[in-house]
């Protein structure tokens, strides 16, 4: 089991690699939403997926409004929430995951 898997501190490569798969998914859409300020951020397949309203083999993460959507959708809008992100983080270590 990997130190990210037990809820330990994750290598800042692991936080890279996350990151720029979530850029690479869309970047013209992602471009658009963030520079709209987050606007309709649905538009974008990561929170589509993240909600459950397409399918996603990880199932059902987020719904509108918890900690870990509005981590995302207030980043998207440049504005870090950093106790909502927070949490959102411990997730893995403080609930089973579908």
């Amino acid at each position: 089991m990997s130190s990210s898997e037990n809820g330990f501190r994750r290598p800042p490569a692991e936080y890279d690699a996350n990151y720029w798969s979530v850029v690479a998914l869309e970047p013209e859409l992602l471009a658009a939403v963030t520079d709209e300020g987050g606007q309709n951020p649905e538009r974008l397949i990561l929170i589509r997926k993240g909600r459950g309203a397409v399918h996603h083999k990880g199932g059902t993460l987020m719904k509108p409004g918890d900690d870990l959507d509005q981590c995302i959708v207030e980043w998207l809008k440049s504005n870090i929430l950093v106790d909502r992100c927070f949490t959102a983080s411990r997730i893995s270590v403080d609930m089973p995951m579908p």
